[in-house]
């Protein structure tokens, strides 16, 4: 692990017999479109920290201000909200890109530069078509994650955003929304994968990779090492 982190590199390594667990960067040099194109050719299925809504907009964000309505309205895949929780989520994801981008340009150094422009999701799905693979998109949707946020107190909403602007790199978020953004959508695709096979984890027989931001990965990984020790207690 301690080698990729320092050469910049995908994260891999097997969370369950089958699943392997894969961390980017949201953004994909040459070398790595190689080394995702070859998981995916022989794996059974990819799952994604990507949803429909967000695929479908690809990538836009699916809210918009109005006066009266308040809520997401599935005919028209929008989340209606508020003038001041519209500028909240705007500046949340452009920040979040922004953040992304310059984490890329930061780490590279000398090495080849990823273009956040083209999302790994995206190129990870068509590989998975051209070798007829199974495609997951298990990330809570955006819109539920939205409403999560907004309703968050303005002192934490006002929290949230300055560690953003304050960030070199990553946000130090609050811990109110670290709970959010990382661990509850961490469990929920973990959750989602387990409902599509209707068994746990370690039982899934197919082998399937699990395509995340580094930030997630990390997080899987620091759980499985816990885990690991806790069971040669």
């Amino acid at each position: 692990m301690n080698n990729a982190i320092q050469n910049y590199e995908l994260l891999i390594f097997d969370y369950t017999p089958t699943l392997r667990i894969i961390g980017t960067y949201h953004a994909l040099h040459n070398q790595d479109r190689e080394n995702l194109e070859n998981l995916i050719r022989v794996s059974d299925f990819i799952s994604l920290e990507y949803d429909e809504l967000r695929k479908e907009r690809r990538g836009a964000i699916p809210i918009s201000y109005s006066p009266t309505k308040r809520g997401y309205f599935p005919q028209e895949k929008t989340l209606y909200v508020g003038l001041s929780n519209l500028i909240y989520l705007s500046l949340f994801c452009h920040l979040n890109h922004h953040l992304i981008k310059k984490g890329n340009i930061l780490f590279a150094e000398d090495k080849q530069s990823r273009n956040t422009s083209q999302l790994e999701f995206e190129f990870a799905i068509n590989i998975a078509k051209k070798y007829h693979k199974q495609v997951h998109l298990v990330d809570m949707p955006s819109h539920k994650l939205f409403e999560k946020l907004i309703a968050l107190d303005f002192e934490t909403k006002l929290s949230h955003l300055k560690s953003m602007l304050n960030a070199d790199c990553l946000s130090n978020y609050p811990p109110e929304i670290a709970k959010l953004l990382c661990s509850e959508r961490e469990h929920y695709m973990l959750q989602q994968l387990e409902n599509i096979y209707h068994c746990p984890l370690p039982r899934i027989d197919q082998k399937g990779l699990l395509i995340v931001g580094m930030t997630h990965a990390l997080h899987y990984y620091q759980s499985l090492q816990e885990n690991n020790q806790r069971n040669t207690l």
